[in-house]
């Protein structure tokens, strides 16, 4: 799942997986690989979330 520069999956990668993440997040697993794909969150109660299980900026995971 690994992509350079993508902030996301850096962050699934730093929490464990996809599967810790989504549970992180309160989102399935699904909703997780498209913002995988898409390389940002754009909701933002799951990325803070994500940003502070995972020690990656928020502004890095919502790609500002």
């Amino acid at each position: 799942m690994k992509r350079p520069g993508n902030a996301v999956a850096d962050a699934i990668e730093r929490v464990g997986g996809v599967a810790r993440a989504a549970t992180i997040c309160r989102v399935s697993e699904a909703t997780l690989r498209r913002w995988c794909r898409k390389g940002r969150v754009r909701l933002l109660g799951p990325a803070v979330r994500l940003s502070k299980a995972a020690a990656v900026s928020i502004e890095r995971l919502a790609r500002l």
